[in-house]
């Protein structure tokens, strides 16, 4: 008959030896009791600013998410510290487009704050550079590159 132990027969002083080493060095496990509250008093991230550029318009668009019950100032302030717009926006989120194609060239400030938090993101207007090339003479026939028929 063969039986099985859930502990090793010591067979000897090494035996006992080897079994009272592994079990004080393995690893205990222990509960731990949470005496807190069940949920987070605030979000980890409760207010995200993106201000981007639109591609090939005159646009800054501008997105808010705010998880906090703070009201967001939105400011655009132009180079002499003067406000361009100043408006406020409450709730979880904001998306504004801004055309800013009447303002005039030079650098600028969208502003957005809360009572403890700031983000402010530069961007400059500047004047459209097109560049193309323009054939001012007709080339020599012979010297032409172009397939003749």
């Amino acid at each position: 008959m063969h039986a099985t132990y859930a502990f090793p027969k010591p067979r000897g002083f090494i035996g006992c030896l080897l079994f009272a080493s592994i079990s004080l060095a393995s690893p205990s496990l222990s509960a731990q009791t949470f005496i807190g509250r069940d949920y987070l008093a605030e979000f980890p991230i409760d207010f995200q600013a993106f201000v981007f550029p639109a591609q090939k318009k005159s646009v800054i668009n501008i997105r808010i998410e705010n998880r906090s019950s703070r009201t967001v100032r939105i400011r655009l302030i132009n180079e002499e510290q003067k406000a361009v717009y100043d408006e406020y926006a409450s709730g979880p989120e904001f998306a504004g487009r801004f055309d800013v194609s009447a303002l005039p060239y030079g650098t600028y400030t969208v502003e957005l704050s809360t009572s403890s938090l700031q983000h402010r993101q530069e961007f400059q207007i500047m004047p459209r550079q097109t560049e193309r090339v323009v054939l001012l003479t007709r080339p020599a026939e012979q010297k032409s590159l172009l397939a003749r028929q």
